[in-house]
């Protein structure tokens, strides 16, 4: 009993035990379910900065499209178009833009068949028309291909109506490589025609995430890219545009046939000191590694061939000559025994799908020696005028 009672006076007490005090004597009461002001004032000045950044990243995309439309702009690659096949000429400051998206339109547009037709990448950028005399023919090359490029152009020629009588097909040493191995990402705007060609073909689908690439979108929001454009053109003799002399001081000059002249000051810096630097350094970055040859590439080749055979093209496939020098360098390494493979895949395509081979990897089989060179792999015109003259060896009557 003495316990219970005593319990009782606890419980008594506690009932009147004095309610906590804040600092002021005023009893405490619970926090109000709800944020300071200060978090509020925070709040409003994140949200404030988080729209004035997406408002600078949309004026930086806007500043690039407008600064680069040959770059970004479709309906400036159009314009481009619609110039070189009416005639004339179009400058540019250096060849970093879509030529694909230029290809498109220059297909798109085209108002008559031609005799020939090259596909394949910069190894031809000055194969110029008139180095094939009594041929009509157009130069479809761009920049650093692969076997989805030459897909693309079968589509884009095929969809327009515009398949040549002859397709000259370029086989490089990367032509085969896989996506997964390729560090750059030039292809991606072919990326639509491909895909349609991919489903025409009946092809294994190749998965929707190879395509993403994240560096275009990093090229259009850069702000540094923006300003550099800027500041080029205002402080150029010349800006881009049509109408470019051939050839012209400081610009690059696109012309009807589909080929390239450098700018005098592009030509004046090709020295034999930056050719012999240009080898050292393709030399070191592919010598121990042979160039990729993925399976399916090789069937994507073969169905594509099967179809141009079906639709009646004849068809050449072309080994670009490297630079002696680099050719000899590489000798005996990985990367030459590479070539070689892609060299007799060149020649057993062919053979399956009544093709013929011209060109070849060695320069000495065409006649080219290192002065016909800028760099390891791209032929001035006067090798190019001997790779032609094999083409049109080839060409059936």
């Amino acid at each position: 009993m003495q316990l219970g009672a005593a319990s009782q006076a606890v419980q008594a007490g506690s009932k009147h035990e004095p309610a906590a005090q804040n600092p002021d004597g005023a009893a405490a009461e619970k926090a109000p379910l709800k944020a300071p002001a200060e978090t509020q004032v925070y709040g409003k000045y994140l949200a404030t900065l988080a729209l004035l950044i997406l408002v600078l990243m949309g004026g930086v995309a806007f500043a690039n499209r407008l600064l680069s439309p040959w770059v970004h702009m479709p309906e400036t690659k159009a314009e481009i178009a619609d110039v070189l096949l009416s005639g004339g000429t179009y400058g540019l400051f250096d060849l970093n833009i879509d030529i694909r998206g230029i290809r498109r339109a220059q297909i798109a547009q085209m108002t008559r068949n031609r005799e020939l037709i090259i596909l394949g990448a910069s190894h031809w950028q000055e194969a110029h028309v008139e180095l094939m005399p009594g041929v009509d023919y157009f130069n479809g090359h761009v920049h650093r291909d692969y076997y989805d490029d030459h897909m693309a152009m079968v589509e884009l020629l095929l969809t327009a109506g515009r398949l040549p009588k002859t397709l000259a097909i370029a086989i490089r040493d990367n032509t085969f490589a896989a996506v997964a191995k390729r560090t750059d990402f030039l292809w991606l705007p072919f990326i639509p025609e491909f895909r349609a060609m991919e489903q025409r073909l009946d092809l294994p689908r190749r998965p929707w995430l190879d395509d993403l690439h994240t560096q275009p979108v990093i090229d259009l929001f850069s702000l540094p890219t923006a300003i550099a454009t800027a500041e080029r053109l205002l402080t150029a003799e010349q800006v881009p545009g049509p109408g470019a002399a051939t050839p012209s001081d400081g610009l690059d000059v696109l012309l009807p046939g589909g080929s390239i002249l450098w700018s005098r000051a592009h030509q004046a810096s090709f020295t034999p000191a930056r050719t012999r630097e240009e080898v050292r350094a393709m030399v070191a970055q592919v010598r121990d590694r042979a160039p990729d040859i993925d399976p399916l590439a090789v069937e994507s080749m073969e169905r594509l061939l099967a179809l141009l055979q079906r639709e009646g093209v004849d068809v050449i496939l072309v080994n670009p000559p490297f630079n002696p020098e680099f050719y000899d360098a590489v000798a005996g390494s990985p990367y030459a025994d590479g070539l070689a493979e892609v060299r007799a895949l060149t020649e057993r395509l062919a053979a399956d799908y009544d093709g013929r081979v011209a060109g070849s990897f060695d320069p000495r089989r065409i006649g080219c020696d290192a002065t016909m060179y800028i760099d390891a792999e791209h032929g001035n015109p006067t090798c190019l005028r001997l790779v032609l003259q094999q083409i049109a060896a080839q060409i059936k009557q």
